[in-house]
């Protein structure tokens, strides 16, 4: 759907995968397929631990360096387990759709290792817009009668009408 945003380069867009939308797919899947899934889910846990150590670290101008050593030869290792994999499940199974989905999208899921102003995943910019999707349902009725809806209680409704 949103791949149209970044075919015409005069928009001067970049596609950024996000690491926690990859992962979701493979935790979803390990009941079915433990070993590649769950060998999946623990490089990805290497990724963050990079991550998680170059901001304690406060590594800022050196972060792409850091990934650079850290997360690229993991991500190398990723990608080659993906090939060796996709040819042992099934296309149309879940741990299938999920490899083929990474590998579709392998080079927006690792473009964050050469800029330090991008993060491993958007997970920061969805918790800040989670407030309008929640709000969304609350805000519905806004201005109505029953305005956030609330609903009258019984003792206003027992009022008389002209006092």
């Amino acid at each position: 759907m949103y791949d149209s945003f970044f075919t015409d380069p005069n928009r001067g867009l970049v596609e950024v995968g996000c690491w926690a939308h990859a992962r979701r797919h493979f935790h979803n899947a390990p009941e079915k397929d433990q070993a590649r899934m769950g060998g999946m889910l623990a490089m990805i846990a290497h990724l963050y631990g990079v991550e998680k150590l170059a901001r304690q670290r406060g590594l800022r101008g050196e972060l792409p360096l850091a990934r650079e050593h850290g997360a690229r030869p993991m991500l190398d290792q990723l990608h080659e387990y993906l090939l060796t994999i996709r040819e042992q499940v099934l296309p149309k199974s879940d741990a299938g759709q999920a490899i083929a989905y990474r590998l579709k999208n392998w080079t927006a899921l690792t473009r964050y290792c050469a800029d330090g102003d991008l993060a491993i995943d958007n997970n920061a910019t969805e918790r800040s817009l989670r407030g309008f999707a929640v709000g969304r349902n609350n805000w519905t009725f806004f201005g109505s009668d029953n305005g956030g809806g609330q609903r009258p209680s019984c003792a206003a409704s027992s009022l008389p009408a002209n006092p």
